[in-house]
């Protein structure tokens, strides 16, 4: 369960510093 909390987090930081660089482009 802790692996796939991890991932999620992991996910979420990507995909929200992907829209912010999205954003600045």
């Amino acid at each position: 369960m802790y692996l796939v909390r991890n991932a999620i987090s992991f996910f979420i930081t990507y995909f929200l510093s992907h829209d912010t660089m999205a954003l600045v482009l």
